[in-house]
């Protein structure tokens, strides 16, 4: 449920602040800013009972198993960011007017949708090979807009990045959430939303400084030596569990 809520925001916010912006700017952003006030009122009536005292121990937040996730983490960011911000490049590439970047942000949007829903009915985390083939999936879609070989390709490689983003995110969040003991689960999911935001800096710096192809080039070789990193370690995983039986 919250990964398809997640992705209904993700589609719905931009297109209702733009709505409300056209009304009026400070009106939009009035709306804005009382969503944003509404955990203050709703979590004093939740009911949430304190947790009894964990036992701490000396582990660190940030393992190499972990730094393997937020790297994963970091280059999915990047990706979607590079095709959120560079969608009126895009657009402009393929001489459109920038008024229809909306043929890869709504691909994009519905097809991360689909994937929160996906994730929702299913209801189950994945398997590491899963995830491997998701972040081969999200590698593909890079190099298809990256070879920018006709518009009707370019929306297909964005629908293929859209639809692994919330199975994705949804891993990254619960394998983490496994991995990191109860004194130390805020301090890892406050690292997982920084590799998030880390990614989409990357993304932009990347557009600010270089071409569209260049940046386009750039992230997919990210993501494809992620990809392959992560088979390997799922690989060794396999292999070391086959010895021991």
């Amino acid at each position: 449920m919250a990964a398809t809520l997640n992705e209904l925001i993700f589609v719905l916010a931009p297109v209702t602040a733009s709505g409300l912006g056209s009304l009026s700017p400070v009106f939009s952003l009035f709306v804005i800013t009382a969503l944003g006030m509404l955990p203050i009122v709703l979590i004093p009536s939740l009911n949430i009972q304190s947790l009894p005292e964990v036992v701490k121990t000396r582990q660190r937040a940030f393992t190499k198993p972990v730094a393997l996730w937020l790297i994963c983490s970091t280059a999915a960011g990047a990706v979607v960011a590079l095709i959120e911000i560079g969608a009126v490049a895009l657009a402009m590439n393929f001489r459109y007017e920038p008024v229809y970047a909306i043929l890869f942000t709504v691909p994009l949007c519905l097809a991360s949708v689909m994937g929160g829903i996906w994730v929702s009915i299913r209801n189950r985390i994945s398997a590491p090979s899963t995830v491997v083939l998701q972040l081969c999936l999200m590698t593909l879609g890079a190099l298809i807009v990256t070879v920018n070989i006709s518009l009707i390709t370019a929306v297909i490689g964005v629908m293929c990045i859209g639809s692994v983003i919330a199975p994705l995110g949804t891993h990254f969040s619960l394998v983490l959430d496994e991995m990191s003991p109860l004194h130390l689960k805020a301090e890892v999911f406050a690292l997982l939303r920084t590799s998030n935001a880390l990614g989409v800096i990357i993304a932009s710096a990347l557009l600010t400084v270089s071409s569209l192809s260049l940046s386009l080039l750039f992230i997919t070789v990210f993501i494809g030596v992620v990809a392959a990193g992560m088979a390997v370690a799922v690989m060794r995983k396999k292999k070391g569990k086959t010895s021991l039986k």
